[in-house]
């Protein structure tokens, strides 16, 4: 399980499981050795965001919500190209808002 704001991480090997200890952030995927997942938290507040960036080409980041809940009603999101982003934010469940 990994905490954001320790530092901009750069993640690269699969599964990644955020914990949503840390008040949101940002953080990039590299993606060049195959398809990334990305798994949210499970949070107990609202108000929760989260940035994902791809930045390289390669395989595809995967962004999953936790089990019951969605994200803008769809079981998973992509992050198809280089340079994709999406921000998230929850409350109930998980929406794109950028």
């Amino acid at each position: 399980t990994l905490s954001l704001h320790d530092a901009l991480p750069i993640f690269n090997t699969t599964p990644v499981h955020l914990d949503g200890s840390k008040d949101g952030g940002v953080i990039y995927v590299d993606s060049t050795g195959g398809t990334v997942e990305i798994y949210l938290p499970t949070m107990t507040y609202s108000g929760y965001c989260i940035t994902i960036k791809r930045i390289t080409t390669g395989g595809q980041v995967k962004i999953y919500p936790p089990a019951g809940q969605t994200i803008d009603g769809s079981a998973s999101k992509t992050l198809a190209t280089r340079w994709d982003f999406m921000t998230l934010c929850n409350n109930d469940d998980w929406h794109v808002i950028g």
